[in-house]
């Protein structure tokens, strides 16, 4: 795993300030703080709140109304029954394992993690959601994601990252864009990372 002691973030404030003086300044500049408080760990990622947009274009066509603010993340709901449901993030009062989880991977330090897996536990989900994170805000990151198969890499890539990028809002996958083609690998244009 890289060091994460000279983080480089893909934001270019010049360019930022550009694009803001064509819109709503005070709206650009809300953005602006949210992608950078978003860049600084994953849990102000995967737990954060888009207070700029207030409604959710689900996948079946539903839209979900947030007055005070949109959750950022959303995953897709594992059990056969639900039919490919989407729900926000899991609080982590829910699911305290994934902080401890996601701190353990985060921490720079971290050499690697063994331990039972089973279903529902999110495990799969959270790392391949932090490697999202990483690309996402960090420049020149490679992942490599290994299955039995190249076809189950494959699915889990677009159930647990391309999809949930399509739940993004609009603005935040215009700024952190991501590839939707070669489907055995996932690229971010702005940083250069896969």
């Amino acid at each position: 795993m890289p060091a994460r002691d000279k983080v480089e973030t893909l934001y270019d404030l010049r360019r930022e300030r550009q694009s803001a003086s064509r819109k709503d300044p005070k709206l650009e500049r809300r953005r602006r703080d949210l992608l950078q408080h978003w860049s600084e760990h994953p849990r102000n990622w995967l737990w954060g709140t888009d207070d700029t947009t207030t409604e959710v274009h689900l996948p079946n066509g539903e839209i979900l109304t947030y007055p005070s603010g949109r959750p950022l993340c959303w995953t897709q709901v594992e059990e056969a029954d639900e039919g490919g449901a989407y729900q926000p993030w899991p609080s982590p009062k829910k699911w305290p394992h994934l902080v401890w989880l996601l701190d353990e991977v985060h921490d720079p330090g971290f050499q690697g993690l063994v331990g039972d897996k089973s279903r529902r536990m999110m495990f799969t989900t959270l790392v391949l959601r932090y490697f999202d994170w990483c690309c996402r805000f960090q420049s020149g990151r490679k992942y490599l994601w290994s299955k039995i198969t190249e076809d189950q890499a494959i699915e889990q890539l677009e159930e647990k990252v391309r999809a949930a990028h399509r739940l993004l809002p609009q603005w935040v996958r215009e700024r952190l864009p991501l590839t939707e083609s070669p489907l055995n690998m996932v690229r971010y244009p702005k940083t250069g990372s896969r």
